[in-house]
């Protein structure tokens, strides 16, 4: 090999193997931007069960695609027997999340299923509803409003039911130690919504909800209880999805 030829070949060499090093390094890089739910090194644990609903996977494994995000459907199909699982494996909000925000909310579970539907349509309709089948439409559907900041009586929002056509059970929230058995719960603590405020009447105001967020997203797994005799009784789950305010689009 001529000296003319060693000098154009040293130059390109050394080009060639800067730009595959600046490669190397960049792809390491990249790699450790990547959250654990995309990278390979650490695949989905439920991708060989096709059938597997997103948040059943969660509920089992903790594992949630960072480019899935689950609404209210995801809730509603779930496995009821992993709401425990999917409540423990969730997080608990921010009082801000909540402040000024609506929430559309369904119920997804109630417990003693014949007896909770005689109970529950004592809060949102009336007995006359369970004969025209209103509980299986309707009655399922709510939503939470919350104001700015708390209000003079220390109410925090109010809840509409479709059924009753107003708002209605002021309610409060704030957070604290979450209730029950911690034993398999990432967190300690969750989201309180209160009913126990004076202008609610003497079956509103033992109900207490409480509440997680599912990671990265605007959904929110609830429980609800009755407080009677100084026992916390789960009475029903529901599902709560953030209402975001309309954009402005610019033509």
């Amino acid at each position: 090999m001529n000296k003319n030829k060693v000098s154009l070949f040293v130059p390109i060499f050394l080009v060639s193997f800067a730009c595959s090093t600046a490669q190397q390094l960049k792809d390491v890089k990249d790699q450790q931007r990547i959250p654990a739910a995309s990278n390979p090194a650490a695949p989905n644990p439920c991708e060989k069960n096709q059938n597997l609903l997103p948040l059943d996977c969660f509920a089992e494994t903790g594992y949630l695609d960072e480019h899935y995000i689950p609404h209210l459907w995801d809730l509603a199909s779930a496995d009821y027997n992993n709401y425990p699982k999917i409540f423990n494996q969730s997080e608990p909000p921010t009082l801000e999340e909540f402040r000024g925000s609506r929430m559309n909310g369904l119920i997804i579970y109630v417990n003693a299923w014949e007896v909770g539907k005689l109970v529950f349509v004592q809060y949102t309709g009336s007995n006359w509803d369970l004969v025209t089948n209103k509980l299986y439409s309707r009655m399922l559907t709510f939503q939470k409003r919350f104001y700015d900041k708390p209000n003079d009586d220390g109410e925090s929002g109010l809840n509409f039911w479709p059924v009753r056509g107003v708002e209605a059970m002021p309610m409060k929230i704030y957070l604290s130690d979450m209730l029950g058995e911690k034993e398999g719960s990432r967190y300690t603590t969750s989201l309180k919504i209160d009913y126990d405020v004076e202008s609610n009447n003497s079956l509103e105001r033992p109900l207490l909800d409480e509440v997680r967020r599912i990671p990265g997203s605007n959904l929110y797994i609830g429980k609800m209880f009755v407080r009677k005799l100084g026992k916390n009784n789960l009475f029903l789950w529901f599902a709560l999805e953030k209402v975001e305010p309309k954009t402005q689009i610019n033509e």
